[in-house]
């Protein structure tokens, strides 16, 4: 018998979300910012005082190594907009997104937006919304 999208959905998140919180709790805060290779791409302190992510539209050849709080921040904007649908609110902007690139900061945005998925939420926008979607940003009527 076939599982319900939306079972199967949640199950995922679950799991994703338990290895997730696994290692991000084992990271200590000198390794957000660590940068494996020569070129790297992370968070810079910005002119107003707040972290601002290294950024290019067109993706650069060689594409920069990430570091954990790049990616952390990535996580976080690609979460903030994931539920920006789900809630049917306008997604945000990759520039609405920063945070400080420690631990606390990308756990606490997680949870935050985490805790606005309730059980019913998850698998309710499927394919044919999220095409939907993507037809009407295509076409530069409103999200």
């Amino acid at each position: 018998m076939p599982v319900p999208f939306p079972t199967l959905t949640r199950g995922q998140f679950d799991l994703t979300w338990s290895l997730f919180e696994y290692h991000l709790e084992r990271l200590e805060p000198e390794d957000f910012r660590w940068e494996p290779a020569p070129l790297c791409w992370t968070m810079r302190g910005g002119p107003a005082g707040g972290w601002v992510p290294d950024w290019a539209d067109t993706e650069p050849d060689p594409v920069p190594v990430p570091t954990i709080a790049w990616l952390t921040w990535h996580l976080g904007w690609w979460w903030s907009v994931t539920m920006d649908h789900l809630q049917g609110r306008p997604p945000r902007e990759r520039s609405d997104i920063a945070s400080r690139p420690t631990c606390s900061a990308c756990r606490r945005q997680m949870v935050v937006e985490g805790s606005e998925l309730g059980h019913g939420q998850v698998g309710r926008v499927g394919p044919l919304r999220l095409a939907e979607d993507l037809r009407r940003r295509q076409a530069g009527v409103g999200a």
